[in-house]
């Protein structure tokens, strides 16, 4: 009767454990996702106008590395930009260990929390790439915080690993009337789109042999920028306001 009931037991065990693994399993790339969108959610908040003293361009690059823009249904793959080499003179900017890492996006954003002994105003630079951490040999999702816009030497950002074994990341951004694979606010009249769409897929581990599970995991997730305007409302405004004064310029004479 002890034997038995010993396997009765083992064998539920058995069950239960097997359980938890597999639900752990399964729920573990949504919260690793949900995290990283935690993060980005925050800063897309934040997100400042492309004009002041301590701002710049908001900057997406195209999953294509064409630099075309337009309307679709998504890229595929990833971008071509290379994050070393990518800066302009003068430009904040710190190059990455790895020679080949890919820059999504920069810009900046408000509400900076810097860490304890951190140099930091309220106005920091977010940069987004994908890159192979040290010792790693799969591609992450990597997050670089600068919260001290202007270094007397050498930036030293914050970098953050926010997802591995990232298969594809897609950005797109929506200026009012249709979604475009790129983004230059310098030459869109210094405007911020109004929303960013933002897909990460991760890989689900190592396949096994006879294993018909999905091997990557996808979610895509939309982020309204506050201080987003239409490329065709700001060429409207600024059309506007250059006839208004104008026509009160030739008034006056």
């Amino acid at each position: 009767m002890v034997v038995i009931l010993a396997e009765a037991l083992y064998a539920s065990l058995y069950v239960g454990f097997k359980a938890q693994e597999t639900g752990t399993k399964a729920i573990e790339p949504v919260q690793k996702l949900a995290t990283a969108f935690t993060l980005l959610s925050q800063d897309f908040d934040g997100v400042l106008p492309p004009t002041g003293i301590l701002a710049a361009a908001f900057t997406g690059t195209p999953a294509d590395g064409s630099g075309s823009s337009g309307s679709g249904s998504g890229s595929s793959g990833l971008s071509a930009a290379k994050l070393n080499g990518a800066s302009a003179s003068g430009e904040l900017h710190a190059p990455s260990s790895d020679g080949g890492a890919q820059l999504l996006l920069a810009f900046y954003s408000s509400s900076n929390n810097p860490l304890d002994g951190e140099t930091g105003a309220d106005i920091r630079k977010i940069e987004l790439s994908i890159e192979l951490p040290d010792g790693d040999t799969k591609q992450a999702l990597v997050r670089r915080v600068y919260t001290n816009l202007m270094p007397s030497k050498e930036p030293e950002p914050r970098v953050q690993v926010l997802v591995r074994d990232v298969r594809n990341f897609y950005l797109r951004y929506y200026d009012g009337t249709v979604w475009n694979d790129s983004w230059d606010s310098t030459s869109l009249n210094n405007t911020l789109p109004c929303a960013v769409e933002v897909t990460l897929e991760v890989g689900l581990g190592d396949a096994q042999p006879g294993d018909d599970s999905p091997s990557t995991y996808k979610m895509t997730r939309v982020f309204a920028l506050q201080c987003g305007i239409s490329a065709l409302a700001a060429s409207n405004a600024a059309s506007s306001s250059g006839s208004t004064s104008g026509s009160s310029t030739g008034g006056g004479n």
